[in-house]
């Protein structure tokens, strides 16, 4: 079984890349200090998760509430079902574009009813990230401000929106919107 969580149960953090801080220990503990310093003595709670250290890039950690984590797991084994698998949404989602987000430059938006998540991408590569709670109804104002804030530049750019089709965008020009398949249609939602 392969378990995807909603963005909603995680707390993301952008790891700068290093010379210095490349090993699996290395890199756990900067995690563990960013993350510390959004949330303070929560992180304590948390299992960390880091994707693949790619050479002169910057990565992605992901941490999910330890207790949340072990009550998923503790109920498939319960009923004998192993659990090959448990991503975050965010992350499955990326790794799902492989060769078509390489060399993408913009934002990839995941939405889910209650949560909005952006990643910006330069070369396929993670550069910043926001995630934060919204309402259906809110999205658009939201998303809108969100990359009205985070734009250094003139508005406007490549937006991906990976949605469950039960939140739509209403982006206006100047971004350049494409619809992305979500790879959980169809899957349940929690």
């Amino acid at each position: 079984m392969e378990i995807t969580v909603a963005d909603h149960f995680v707390r993301y953090v952008v790891l700068p890349w290093s010379d210095g801080i490349n090993g699996p220990r290395a890199r756990q503990a900067v995690a563990h200090a960013l993350l510390r310093n959004t949330l303070g003595e929560r992180v304590d709670a948390l299992e960390i998760a880091l994707d693949r250290a790619r050479f002169r890039r910057p990565g992605l950690a992901a941490g999910i509430e330890r207790r949340f984590v072990e009550e998923l797991r503790g109920a498939f084994h319960r009923r004998r079902i192993a659990v090959s698998s448990l991503q975050p949404r965010l992350v499955r989602e990326l790794a799902s574009g492989g060769r078509k987000l390489a060399n993408f430059d913009g934002w990839f938006v995941s939405a889910d009813p209650e949560r909005l998540t952006l990643a910006r991408l330069e070369c396929g590569s993670l550069v910043a990230l926001r995630n934060q709670r919204s309402t259906p109804d809110s999205l658009g104002s939201e998303l809108g401000a969100l990359l009205a804030a985070d734009c250094q530049r003139e508005p406007g750019g490549k937006l991906l929106f990976c949605t469950d089709g039960q939140v739509q965008p209403s982006i206006l020009p100047p971004w350049e919107v494409t619809a992305w398949p979500s790879v959980l249609t169809g899957a349940a939602h929690a």
